[in-house]
């Protein structure tokens, strides 16, 4: 999948979140860190649906490598979604904009995306790094902890939120708290707040620790 997005030269409009995105901290050596793996899905974030300014094909690029596209209708706009049979589903998301909208935003890179509220906090901490020899975006492992904090709460299904808290459990140990303490600094008193509903709820005393 990499290999199609760097070819298309779509990678440099594209942020990996998610759980893989723990995979390439791992695998690019950001974190000494074990990734716990165990889903196919992959979370792609564009955070400029205005670039390039020259647009590009991502949805053709990955079709002609196998790739089959499910068209999910949202208020009778398709979205774009992709995968490959047993390996890989590849969805786009991008940052909800003003009072939001149902449908899916059109994008410069020939996808549908879906906008979803907080992804301000991974598009503006964000960080460049080598994984198999291609230049990856990933969010900043401090500001990928805190934007799971704060969505948290919103959650679904319920088994999730659980499993989230014990990730944020398990990587908070590795991180620059500097770093940590001035992300968080820069979030919305919303924001804030659902964090420390979050730690509270799951006694997360590792994040307190830190942000205290």
């Amino acid at each position: 999948m990499l290999d199609i997005l760097n070819k298309a030269k779509a990678l440099p409009y594209i942020i990996v979140i998610g759980s893989w995105a723990e995979f390439i901290y791992e695998n690019s050596k950001v974190l000494d860190y074990k990734a716990s793996l165990v889903t196919q899905d992959v979370d792609l974030l564009i955070p400029n649906i205005r670039k390039p300014a020259d647009k590009i094909n991502v949805s053709k690029a990955l079709q002609e490598q196998g790739f089959l596209m499910n068209s999910t209708i949202m208020s009778g706009v398709g979205l774009s979604k992709f995968h490959k049979e047993g390996l890989l589903e590849v969805e786009f998301l991008v940052q909800e904009l003003g009072a939001g909208k149902v449908e899916p935003y059109d994008t410069h890179l020939g996808v549908t995306a879906q906008g979803l509220r907080n992804m301000n906090i991974l598009i503006d901490n964000r960080i460049e790094v080598i994984y198999n020899n291609y230049k990856i975006t990933v969010p900043r492992p401090e500001a990928y902890i805190l934007h799971k904090l704060v969505i948290n709460p919103d959650r679904k299904p319920e088994y999730k939120k659980s499993k989230d808290a014990e990730t944020v459990r398990r990587l908070v140990k590795k991180v620059d708290e500097t770093i940590f303490n001035d992300i968080f600094a820069g979030l919305t008193k919303k924001q804030k707040h659902k964090v420390l509903q979050t730690c509270d709820k799951f006694f997360l005393k590792e994040v307190i620790d830190i942000i205290n």
